[in-house]
Formats: C-alpha cells, structure tokens, sequence
C-alpha cells in the first residue's frame, strides 16, 4: 500500500513546495515580516527533507517489489 500511495503523496508535497517558492519569489513577500520568512523557509527545507525521505522509500519498495516479482 505504501508503494500506491508515496507518488500522490510526493504529488501533493512538490504542488506545496512549488506554491511556496513562488510565493517566496514574489516581489512584495519581505513585507509578510521576520516570523512568516522564518517560518517559509523552515517548512521548504522540511518538504525538501520529506521529499528526499519519499523518494528513497519509494526506490527501496520498488526495488523489493521487482525481487519478489522475480522469485
């Protein structure tokens, strides 16, 4: 179940990380203040780390399932 699910669960993280680096790129964001930036930027580089988690998870169950479908 877990194989299913990870691509809409990296679907729905990269569409987040997507909206918020634009968000971040525009051109009035400095004035959402301090706390908000912090926060942005603590939130990409935890999608960026939930990402790579998900990837690699993905990569080891796919390489299982091609084992087991071997044996």
């Amino acid at each position: 179940r877990d194989l299913e699910s990870l691509p809409a669960e990296i679907e729905t993280l990269e569409r987040e990380q997507h909206e918020l680096t634009a968000q971040m790129a525009g051109a009035d964001y400095h004035r959402y203040g301090a706390e908000r930036i912090k926060a942005d930027r603590q939130r990409a580089t935890e999608i960026e780390r939930l990402l790579e988690n998900k990837f690699e998870r993905w990569s080891a169950l796919e390489e299982k399932a091609k084992l087991a479908g071997s044996s």
